[in-house]
């Protein structure tokens, strides 16, 4: 006779296929306060008169609940007892009684409108009474914090919902609080309070007009998600914002400019998606209340904003900071009037520059790779240097946009965050605080040097299109980390590939950019932009130097075959290939074409044409 587990097992063969085990159901769901992540707690072991408090969800069949007859609610763990509230006055706190019908364990649930997750919980019989945590709406509560009655107010800790809306929700404020008074009216106007309430009507979410991060946001009122803030067209200084139904129109997208200031928190400009308006408190008004507007961004009380739900775009890190020095945030640059200069970090939207022209959605570098940099506080204006005058000493300024490449900028190869800001129109030159590394310091022109503290600046996000690199090459009979450099200027410029003195001791001779021209791309010089890697003839042996750029064939080049990370330079449509020479000459290893041939070590470079 069979026996044990196998003996089991045996017989239930016998008696033909077993019956699935029904999997474990679990009952009842979780009541979060609002956007606080906790939730409705009682313990393990309740009993009759055990208090509800808030906390941490763990999962535990103590912080379920389920809604039995006549409106009770009832923990998981124990249906027989009911959540009770024993005397109906502000303040009197929640706990467990055995169910009986009793009024003090009936509840109604109400929400402000279909398009919210948020809701409020009522007795029954005394619906000018709502289940909170109690504190009041200074108090944030915390895990532990007791729940009870209070007179409804719609306040934040009087809201409850069946999900955690801790990154979902969140207010928008700082000097002033931005609040939709009638949140769930359309054409109701959208207000600025100089004492943050705490009511719910204090709340924002926000979803994407698009593409998620890659598109403009929309912001709703967390009473009422169907509704969306809109300013009134045209898209002026003044304009108000209302709410209005969702439909998605530009006039209903906003976007999220994050700043760095004294280290430790970020706030943001929340501006129209062309960043050409901030939002704001109107500059007149009432002390207290105030209607939302759009304005000129300023970076005042008035119009940077704390703000709690996402609104960062694609576009986002285009507007950032440039700071004085390597890896510090003291000193950023300012525009002052038509001045440009080192100050303080002082949340000035003249600190924030920006790549993106007014009215352009997407980023899109200048044709050589260089950008025009745009103070927000004025986007009509670029860093210039005046005149075109290249020389030491030169103060920068801020003058009208006018295309011209004494408004351009290039950043040559660096690591990290850490960069030189050069002169697209004379690579010889980099800008530096001419007085130091400290606030009211004049930005000027300063010849390029080995990466020293009062030529660095610091960037928390990279700006679309910098240009610059050096063009290293990659297996051959160079020395690991040559570069290729760029020896005299004019019609004599040499090219030669010689040990680069690396990251932060480089010079500007040794930095390329690459423009897209007819039948490939041209490989300039960030020294001396007016000078072009050129090949005098396009047959084998002909030694590569540097020629006035003309965009002609002999400047034109594309990428070849790509091997193991690097790639082939080839002279526009020919078979011909850059490599390095054999012998070395005062210039360094000299640059040859060569027949194309993928194999061939010495064909082979980091960066490719387009790269660049």
């Amino acid at each position: 006779m069979l026996a044990g587990p196998v003996a089991a097992a045996s017989a239930r063969d016998a008696a033909g296929p077993a019956r699935t085990r029904a999997a474990a159901v679990t009952v009842g769901k979780p009541i979060y306060a609002f956007d606080t992540g906790l939730v409705l707690t009682v313990s393990q072991k309740a009993r009759r008169g055990t208090p509800v408090r808030v906390n941490a969800y763990a999962g535990r069949s103590g912080q379920r609940w389920v809604r039995g007859s006549h409106g009770s609610i009832r923990p998981a763990l124990n249906q027989k007892l009911c959540l009770n509230i024993a005397k109906f006055r502000a303040g009197a706190a929640a706990d467990l009684r055995t169910c009986d019908g009793a009024v003090g364990e009936r509840f109604s649930t109400s929400a402000p409108s279909a398009h919210t997750q948020a809701y409020f919980i009522r007795p029954a019989t005394r619906p000018g009474y709502c289940l909170s945590t109690l504190g009041g709406l200074d108090f944030l509560p915390s895990a532990g914090t007791r729940t009870g009655v209070e007179l409804c107010a719609g306040g934040a800790d009087q809201a409850w919902s069946s999900a955690s809306l801790g990154d979902a929700v969140g207010s928008i404020s700082n000097s002033w609080s931005m609040q939709a008074l009638h949140p769930t009216s359309a054409g109701s106007a959208i207000t600025a309070a100089s004492t943050y309430a705490g009511k719910l009507y204090d709340y924002w979410t926000s979803s994407y007009a698009g593409a998620p991060q890659d598109s403009p946001v929309l912001l709703h009122p967390a009473d009422d998600t169907a509704l969306c803030a809109e300013w009134s067209a045209p898209e002026q200084a003044g304009a108000r914002l209302t709410l209005a139904t969702c439909d998605g129109a530009a006039s209903q997208q906003f976007m999220g400019i994050g700043m760095f200031f004294n280290v430790a928190y970020t706030f943001s400009f929340l501006t129209t998606p062309d960043s050409s308006y901030c939002v704001q408190a109107a500059p007149a008004g009432a002390k207290t209340l105030r209607p939302v507007v759009l304005g000129s961004c300023v970076g005042n009380d008035r119009d940077v904003w704390d703000v709690g739900v996402p609104t960062q775009t694609a576009n986002s890190g285009q507007y950032q900071e440039l700071y004085a020095g390597t890896d510090s945030t003291e000193f950023s640059v300012r525009a002052e009037g038509s001045s440009v200069v080192l100050s303080n970090d002082d949340e000035f939207a003249s600190q924030v520059w920006t790549d993106i022209p007014p009215g352009q959605a997407k980023a899109e570098a200048n044709p050589d790779g260089s950008i025009s940099l745009r103070p927000l506080s004025d986007e009509g204006l670029c860093l210039t240097v005046p005149g075109a005058d290249y020389a030491a000493g030169v103060p920068l300024a801020v003058q009208d946009c006018d295309g011209q490449v004494d408004q351009e900028f290039v950043r040559p190869f660096a690591a990290g965050g850490n960069t030189d800001l050069v002169a697209a129109g004379d690579g010889e030159f980099c800008i530096t605080p001419a007085n130091g590394l400290k606030a009211g310091s004049v930005i000027a022109l300063e010849p390029c040097a080995e990466q020293q503290d009062d030529q660095i600046w610091t960037t928390f996000f990279a700006w679309f299109g910098w240009a610059g690199q050096g063009l290293l090459p990659a297996v051959n009979a160079a020395e690991p980390g040559d570069s290729l450099v760029l020896s005299g200027t004019g019609a004599s410029g040499q090219v030669g590939v010689i040990a680069s003195p690396g990251a932060y001791s480089w010079y500007t001779s040794q930095d390329w950019i690459s423009v897209d021209v007819q039948g490939g791309f041209e490989i300039r010089s960030v020294y001396d932009p007016g000078l072009c890697l050129d090949a005098p003839d396009s047959t084998a042996g002909t030694q590569l130097g540097a020629a006035p750029c003309a965009g002609g064939a002999a400047q034109a080049f594309q990428p070849g075959s790509f091997v193991s990370g690097a790639g082939q330079w080839r002279l526009g449509n020919t078979s011909m290939c850059v490599g390095l020479g054999a012998a070395s000459t005062e210039y360094g290893l000299p640059l040859v074409l060569q027949t194309c041939t993928a194999s061939q070590q010495d064909q082979l470079w980091s960066f490719l044409p387009g790269q660049l």
